[in-house]
């Protein structure tokens, strides 16, 4: 049962009324950077993201968190009438689509032109452009439809699928939220036990992320926003931090991260093909109930109104994840041109490092920019931020948009 959140609480949905949960921006850019250090090939600093601690990774983060931020984003429109909150998720569902196309031909332009010039095939082997050399008509018909997924490419076409169930969701919890996640979970049991997923090309093994079985977490995640949003935090039991935190030790012990220092290789105090079926295409369970233990760990132990958020060493994340599809799709294109530095510089530590810290770097201050040049342009609007971590920048209350 959800409760009702008191003053001061700990929970997701627990932020001050006078401000933004800054929790929702900061894990939200922290997931926008680990996915961007993860994607870049070889890169030594992956091994330090959230996918070595446990068996969910960044796609999980962005999800969850998009989830309970469409609730909390549209929850208002909805409010004002079924049709108006639909045609909101459509504009938003335009706007992801359109940043999409754009990823899209960037990186097929971008990508064939240096192929070209530097007379190296592997790059379009490695991010799926060899349906582009042979069937090019095809291929592009494919890839506007939503069929055809580029490496790197294929988590915002499964926001998209679940941004276009989201005004059914809406109508099922308002009639009850058990309702919806039951039918979500009906529909993920669906998708684990049939492959049930949408058509994919060249191949038909489907979507990379099904949308079927993905479409649980984003439910769980809009359902715990939209109680948030009636006043309601999750419940506080020191049963559910001892369980999520032996959940959480127990997926330490089996990915077992040290493992991969030199003279540690041994050192594994469970056997690492435990858990063979742990898929991420379908959303194992394993990797679900990871990331619902370490979204309460989180949310209990953080703070909605914890100082450090608004400090300086957490504007950075807290900026990406205000002005997340932005910073998504500059961060896929930064990690295409890491992959040439990579393969036509060498893969040297400082080359390595050059490449994280100027990428993040890169995030970090184009998000800053956009932020505030919206400040300038619409001063009404809500920042990213509170003036102690962005000055220059008025700070008043409103949803956090699904900037996902």
């Amino acid at each position: 049962m959800l409760e009702p959140a008191p003053s001061s609480s700990h929970a997701l949905s627990a932020a001050p009324a006078a401000a933004r949960d800054l929790r929702l921006d900061f894990f939200r850019g922290l997931a926008l950077i680990f996915i961007f250090v993860d994607h870049v090939p070889g890169n030594v600093f992956a091994n330090f993201t959230f996918k070595n601690i446990g068996f969910s990774d960044a796609a999980e983060i962005f999800i969850f968190i998009s989830g309970y931020a469409a609730a909390l984003a549209f929850g208002r429109s909805f409010a004002a009438g079924f049709g108006a909150g639909t045609r909101r998720v459509a504009k938003r569902i335009g706007e992801i689509y359109v940043a999409h196309i754009l990823l899209l031909v960037v990186c097929v332009g971008g990508i064939g032109v240096a192929a070209r010039w530097l007379e190296n095939p592997v790059y379009y082997e490695f991010i799926n452009l060899v349906p582009f050399a042979y069937e090019p008509f095809e291929a592009i018909w494919r890839a506007l439809a939503l069929n055809h997924h580029l490496v790197y490419l294929n988590i915002l076409p499964l926001y998209i699928a679940l941004l276009a169930g989201f005004p059914l969701l809406v109508a099922l919890m308002r009639r009850h939220p058990a309702l919806a996640l039951g039918a979500s979970l009906a529909l993920y049991a669906v998708a684990r036990v049939t492959g049930f997923n949408l058509p994919s090309y060249p191949n038909d093994d489907g979507w990379f992320f099904n949308p079927f079985a993905w479409q649980l977490l984003f439910t769980i995640g809009a359902v715990i926003g939209h109680a948030a949003g009636r006043g309601h935090s999750l419940p506080r039991s020191r049963w559910l931090v001892a369980a999520a935190g032996a959940y959480a030790l127990f997926a330490l012990f089996v990915i077992a991260p040290w493992t991969r220092v030199p003279g540690l290789e041994d050192w594994r105090l469970l056997p690492g093909d435990l858990l063979a079926g742990m898929d991420k295409s379908a959303l194992s369970p394993w990797r679900l109930v990871h990331i619902l233990a370490m979204a309460y760990l989180a949310a209990t132990f953080v703070k909605a109104d914890a100082a450090w958020l608004r400090g300086r060493w957490a504007r950075g994340a807290v900026v990406c994840g205000r002005k997340s599809l932005e910073i998504f799709t500059l961060g896929t294109v930064l990690c295409f041109v890491a992959l040439f530095l990579l393969v036509e510089a060498g893969r040297d530590l400082w080359i390595q490092i050059a490449i994280n810290a100027g990428g993040i770097g890169l995030m970090i201050a184009v998000a800053t920019w956009l932020l505030r040049r919206k400040a300038q342009v619409n001063p009404g609007t809500t920042p990213a931020v509170a003036p102690a971590a962005l000055s220059g920048v008025s700070y008043s209350a409103r949803p956090p948009s699904p900037r996902s």
